[in-house]
């Protein structure tokens, strides 16, 4: 779906910075937990019947919007209009109604599982473990005729440094 060929081009990795928000899982106890500091704080903010009703459906909820703050903000603003549609509060059949249907579901399921595919660290690129510090060589390669190897002799290598300095004022 949406990672569909987006890695594959250079001008757009270039210009990238990925970053995974993650999403809550039901088979992490700490993830769970954050869940339902997550559903007390919008269960504070909702006129629900009963007032405990998110953390009931905690673990429905986390199902039906994929472990994400953003589904679950969707869902909870559908049923929040529904409900003051009706006049009355959100309860357990306008939650249920106005869960995201299960193809749905599925199909941002499968996104988040490309996401994170597409998201994996390259393993030729992989950094040593802090415990393991990188070798060093003894000594540079020379070639047979005694200069280094990369450069070609009496050249020396390109400077990286900046050429010139630019600094902005606003007084100019």
């Amino acid at each position: 779906m949406a990672y569909k060929g987006l890695f594959e081009s250079a001008h757009f990795c270039g210009r990238v910075i990925s970053f995974d928000f993650g999403h809550y899982s039901v088979s992490s106890p700490d993830d769970i937990k954050s869940w339902a500091r997550i559903l007390k704080t919008y269960s504070s903010k909702l006129d629900l019947k009963p007032k405990s009703l998110l953390l009931d459906e905690a673990i429905n909820l986390l199902h039906w919007n994929n472990g994400t703050v953003g589904l679950l903000d969707k869902h909870l603003w559908s049923c929040s209009i529904q409900a003051k549609a009706r006049h009355q509060p959100i309860d357990r059949t306008i939650l249920r109604a106005c869960a995201p249907p299960e193809k749905e579901r599925k199909a941002v399921a499968e996104d988040i599982r490309k996401g994170k595919e597409a998201l994996q660290p390259s393993s030729q690129f992989a950094v040593p473990p802090a415990s393991q510090p990188p070798q060093k060589k003894d000594q540079p390669d020379v070639s047979k005729d005694g200069h280094k190897q990369g450069t070609p002799p009496f050249q020396r290598k390109p400077n990286r440094n900046v050429a010139v300095e630019i600094a902005l004022h606003d007084d100019d």
